[in-house]
């Protein structure tokens, strides 16, 4: 029983910001546009996170790459994003199934089991979801103290990587991309650093 809990409580911290399956395929009659990208970091094990939200309802999504907790559910690195970046980084590719809309990018975090680590400063980038489209959302580069995240453009880098990965988005036309040559220093200011979320585990007798 107690297994049972703790596997549902990791599918919990997990769920909403996982990548699509590999083969994952647009629904005709679906909704559903795709948001791509590229988190890269200097630092040590953490789960790091762009921050979005929707326009027209508030709703708040998180998508990145990295390992969250020990032991590691998910990959922590992919050689393809990180090998022959200067400085020493590990990092990867994102790409989220999200509904048609404007949304907005509101800052990043980081997620260390139960501590969580949130940009401190607003960040209103806007960008737009369409239906069998993707849009790609540049790559989220954190520092070794996390003192300048920065928002790059690295679509030569990225784009080719996750279409070789994601037959999806060979064909998918872009419905938004961050121009061409962005380098954004200190997206989100500082961060403010606290416990995130508690898990109590009770037994139960049968």
């Amino acid at each position: 029983m107690i297994r049972i809990v703790w596997l549902a409580a990791v599918a919990a911290l997990l769920a909403g910001c996982g990548s699509v399956s590999r083969n994952y395929r647009f629904d005709p009659d679906g909704q559903e546009g795709l948001v791509v990208g590229s988190v890269s970091y200097e630092s040590g094990t953490g789960r790091h996170l762009l921050t979005i939200e929707s326009s027209a309802t508030g709703r708040k999504h998180a998508v990145g790459f990295g390992c969250s907790m020990f032991p590691c559910m998910q990959p922590a690195d992919d050689k393809a994003f990180s090998t022959g970046q200067m400085p020493a980084q590990r990092g990867g590719g994102y790409v989220v199934a999200l509904p048609a809309g404007t949304y907005r990018i509101t800052g990043w975090r980081v997620d260390q089991g139960s501590i969580g680590s949130n940009s401190e400063e607003p960040v209103g980038i806007e960008f737009l979801v369409e239906r069998g489209k993707a849009s790609y959302l540049g790559n989220l580069h954190f520092d070794a103290d996390w003192e300048n995240v920065r928002l790059r453009d690295r679509s030569e880098r990225d784009l080719p990587l996750l279409r070789a990965e994601y037959p999806a988005l060979q064909a998918a036309q872009l419905a938004y991309t961050i121009a061409p040559g962005t380098d954004l220093a200190r997206i989100g200011g500082g961060y403010d650093r606290g416990i995130k979320h508690l898990v109590i585990f009770v037994p139960v007798a049968r």
